[in-house]
């Protein structure tokens, strides 16, 4: 029984042991910029050692008398199967617009599915009489 407690206790001080040897990975910053503006205005950027980049700057416009702030930028970094990702995108009054090839497309509507859409839209009467019916 003994001989057994000792050969757990050492496979355990093996395990700790060896878990802690695991130095964890500094990625180094290579450069950095950050600008902050009095009217609200803003852009940064950095890149870091392992290839990953990003950069965005923000500005505020007037829309319908009121200011709406307007932010555009990206990132771009090597995926782990070694494919390039790049991302830029616009996000102001009218939402989040990214762009980029590795952003998954939907497919696109069956041909029989978009006729019935055009058919409709082109006979909206018909929408309002299957609505009433439901009701």
């Amino acid at each position: 029984m003994n001989t057994l407690t000792i050969a757990f206790v050492t496979f355990l001080v093996c395990q700790v042991q060896s878990a802690t040897d695991v130095s964890p990975s500094v990625v180094p910053i290579i450069s950095e910029t950050i600008a902050l503006e009095k009217d609200g205005n803003f852009h940064y950027s950095y890149e870091t050692g392992d290839g990953i980049k990003a950069h965005e700057e923000g500005n505020l416009k007037k829309v319908n008398d009121e200011l709406v702030e307007t932010v555009s930028g990206g990132w771009e970094y090597t995926a782990p199967d070694g494919k390039a990702i790049s991302i830029s995108y616009v996000a102001d009054e009218t939402g989040y617009h990214p762009t980029g090839d590795s952003i998954p497309v939907a497919p696109p509507i069956p041909e029989p599915i978009a006729k019935l859409i055009q058919y409709l839209e082109a006979h909206p009467q018909l929408q309002k009489v299957s609505e009433e019916s439901t009701t």
